[in-house]
């Protein structure tokens, strides 16, 4: 299993960082290493789709998970590539154009109403395409 560690600011909790940083360029913060197993469980990510993670012989920049919802109208995604700082992605399905994209902060409370609003986890390599 490759569980694999990342650099996490425990401050601002930003988890894209350079290998060899110590200190977080968001606020400056001492940079703390942990598995990713542990933080991917922390986004109450299911055990099945970290498994497939972990599973894949590669390497993936940024995080290989996102939330998708469909519903009557739109197709919404969350990518979590950023992290905390996540892009959201609104699909109208009657309009031909490209999604609407806004940034949002993560926080717990946030992605917890997400998950409760029917969004679901998906990896990357479960789906060809977002929409």
């Amino acid at each position: 299993m490759n569980e694999g560690l990342r650099k996490y600011c425990p401050n601002c909790n930003k988890s894209k960082h350079e290998d060899k940083a110590a200190y977080c360029a968001l606020c400056g913060t001492e940079l703390k290493t942990e598995l990713k197993r542990k933080f991917y469980l922390s986004l109450n990510i299911p055990d099945s789709k970290i498994n497939m993670e972990e599973n894949l012989e590669r390497v993936f920049n940024g995080c290989p998970f996102f939330l998708r919802k469909i519903d009557d109208s739109s197709i919404q995604v969350v990518l979590f590539h950023d992290y905390p700082k996540c892009k959201h992605l609104i699909k109208d399905k009657r309009d031909p154009l490209g999604p609407e994209s806004s940034e949002i902060n993560m926080t717990g409370e946030r992605l917890n109403a997400l998950l409760k609003k029917d969004f679901n986890w998906f990896h990357e390599s479960e789906l060809a395409v977002l929409w």
